[in-house]
């Protein structure tokens, strides 16, 4: 028996069981089974709730919308969700579970026949739904479909102006303005333009009708019969050179401008294809001013701070000295109004003001090579579209770019972000009491004689440290007060500020040498000498490679010298070549090569033979001279003539036999 049951609605969700039962006869329950009733879907929170015909929304994608869906299954994937507006499919862009629904993002999808209306959004689960409580894995069960629907709406957008650019003169090509420029790369005037009725409007637009035009050429096609102006103000009409382009939503057109009053207008775009019944028009302001007004000034620069007042006059720009010149006047200095503003006479001719710059300090203040360049400007408060400007200059102080130290340890190399005064110092000065402050930095530039300030350029001072100087990386050097500003005269002095001194950039590894004897016996001193090409005294660390005795007493020697008493007790095994290594590490830190040296200790007297000098480097023009020098063990009771006998180890090329010869000096010419 196959039985059809309409179930009743349910005031609550929740499964229950169901009965069968005969009305009359037995048994009398027939069967029983499990229906489920769930909670209808709601869909709330709708963040785009309509778009244009097209599909576009507000999102920040600009083409989606997102919603949260009650009462919903759990799902995996987008799949696993139906999403329609009206009858066009959509689909899921990303989705968020949470305990009873779904947060969706999904794609808008263009309105039917770009159509505007109201249409149901609708979210249909069509996922795999779990067996229900009693059910049988593989059976078939008949679920009620689980859909949220919401209105949602398409509309026609309505055409808007983006920008009204005008030029005076045209670049050359297709369109007049290229990258953003007019002729000459000058910047277009925007929303305005002269009342003199010359120059090109380039007028860009959304949403405007499609015209037929020639793409090359930008004029309308012939046979379009389409209608393009614009109204500016009541009396005044700019007609069209020339379509720029048109590309989907948007579209831009060049005008030829008419003359016309000065001040602000209202606006009006209109473009009515030949099919239309009337044009589509977008409104926007526009200002026509008269730029026959000229403002010039006694000196259109001033300092970052504490400026002076100057001398500004301007031309065709009659006020009242009746009034206050904040009742009539604006006047800036870029994004700065100015600290103070006086009226000294006004007629149809020309206008005189005094006006003090703000300090242009601000964190907008923008200063490239100690300089702002800003638009001093002075505007009538009554009529935005008279008034004129003029270029203007802030000065800051130069401030210490970096203060490096040569690889040296010599000289200091100070640069400025701009060019400076000097200090005030003759090409004659050396004193670098006139540039930095006496301070504890200051002294260690110091020693023997006193340090020396040279200006290389007006952007870069050499400093050469005195003999003996101590000053090192990391010293800080503060800049005497009331001593450096600009070159020109016109910023604030530089503050007294420290300035670290920087590490030199490419550091030079210390090369190293050392003298000594190279054979020694029981009674003999050890001297050895390591020398340095480092102009301050670096730190010298001696070791023994095949001693312990000998490490341990070497490792307690920090400078270039080695004194090991008569005897040399530390050296106890003789007739071996002790190997001896040294290094040297500079003021930088840089670490020299180790030098090796060998010491040859003998159980029977003998002389020591010393090189004066122990290591020699001269140019090909000039006569190597070496010494030797012969001291004698005080182990010997009697001293004999020596014997000399030179001999060339190395070397890129062959000593003549002639220059090695048995006397105690070495001479090659």
């Amino acid at each position: 028996m196959t039985l059809s049951l309409l179930m009743p609605a349910f005031t609550s969700a929740g499964v229950f069981t169901c009965r069968i039962e005969r009305v009359e006869g037995s048994p009398k329950v027939l069967t029983e089974f499990l229906y489920e009733y769930f909670n209808p879907p709601v869909a709330s929170n709708l963040e785009q709730s309509d778009a244009t015909v097209k599909g576009q929304t507000a999102a920040k994608d600009g083409a989606s919308t997102a919603l949260r869906i009650s009462n919903f299954p759990a799902i995996a994937s987008g799949a696993d969700v139906s999403v329609t507006f009206g009858s066009q499919k959509s689909y899921v862009l990303s989705f968020t579970n949470f305990k009873g629904g779904v947060w969706l993002q999904v794609m808008v999808p263009p309105a039917l026949n770009l159509s505007p209306g109201v249409v149901a959004l609708k979210v249909q689960y069509v996922g795999a739904e779990a067996i229900p409580r009693g059910g049988v894995t593989g059976q078939t069960y008949v679920r009620a479909p689980k859909v949220a629907s919401v209105d949602f709406t398409y509309f026609v957008p309505q055409p808007e102006v983006l920008a009204v650019r005008w030029c005076e003169g045209c670049q050359t090509g297709r369109t007049c303005l290229v990258n953003g420029r007019c002729l000459k790369g000058v910047r277009p005037k925007e929303n305005s333009a002269p009342l003199r009725g010359v120059g090109t409007l380039t007028v860009v637009l959304r949403n405007m009708p499609v015209v037929p035009h020639n793409p090359l050429t930008g004029e309308l096609a012939a046979a379009a019969k389409a209608s393009i102006s614009a109204s500016l103000g009541s009396t005044s009409v700019a007609s069209l050179s020339r379509v720029v382009f048109q590309d989907g939503d948007l579209s831009a057109f060049e005008l030829s401008m008419p003359s016309a009053s000065a001040g602000e207008v209202l606006a009006e775009m209109s473009v009515q294809p030949a099919d239309a019944p009337v044009p589509t028009t977008a409104s926007f302001t526009f200002t026509f001013f008269d730029d026959n007004i000229a403002l010039s000034c006694s000196a259109c620069r001033a300092p970052s701070s504490s400026a002076a007042p100057f001398r500004v006059t301007i031309s065709s720009f009659l006020i009242s000295t009746s009034l206050a010149a904040s009742d009539q006047i604006s006047v800036t200095f870029g994004s700065e109004a100015a600290a103070a503003v006086t009226i000294l006479s006004s007629n149809g001719t020309l206008t005189v003001l005094m006006i003090t710059p703000p300090s242009y300090e601000c964190a907008s203040c923008s200063y490239a090579g100690g300089v702002a360049a800003v638009e001093l400007a002075v505007v009538s408060r009554t009529d935005a579209s008279r008034g004129a400007s003029s270029p203007f200059t802030f000065w800051t102080a130069p401030v210490i770019s970096t203060i490096a130290m040569d690889q040296l340890g010599l000289q200091l190399a100070v640069t400025f972000d701009h060019s400076t005064n000097r200090a005030s110092m003759s090409s004659s000065d050396r004193s670098c009491g006139q540039v930095f402050a006496d301070e504890t930095a200051f002294a260690k530039m110091s020693g023997i004689t006193a340090p020396k300030c040279v200006w290389a350029t007006a952007l870069t001072l050499n400093v050469f440290l005195g003999v003996g100087a101590t000053l090192v990386p990391g010293d800080k050097l503060t800049l005497k007060a009331s001593a450096v500003r600009s070159a020109n005269l016109v910023s604030p002095y530089s503050e007294s500020k420290a300035t670290s001194v920087a590490t030199p950039e490419f550091l030079k590894e210390p090369s190293l040498s050392v003298s000594g004897p190279t054979t020694i016996d029981q009674c003999s001193l050890l001297n050895l000498k390591a020398a340095s090409d480092s102009p301050r005294p670096p730190d010298f660390a001696w070791r023994c490679f095949n001693h312990p005795g000998l490490n341990t007493a070497l490792q307690a020697f920090t400078t270039s010298q080695v004194d090991l008493a008569g005897g040399t007790p530390d050296m106890t095994v003789l007739d071996i070549t002790y190997e001896i290594g040294v290094t040297a590490t500079d003021m930088f830190g840089s670490l020299s090569k180790e030098v090796m040296f060998t010491v040859f200790k003998a159980a029977a007297p003998a002389p020591q033979l010393y090189f004066q000098p122990a290591s020699a480097a001269v140019t090909r023009d000039l006569m190597v001279e070496v010494r030797a020098v012969t001291v004698f063990s005080q182990c010997m009771d009697t001293k004999s003539e020596m014997l000399f006998k030179w001999a060339q180890v190395s070397g890129p090329t062959t000593i003549p036999a002639a220059y090695l010869g048995t006397i105690s000096q070495l001479r090659i010419p």
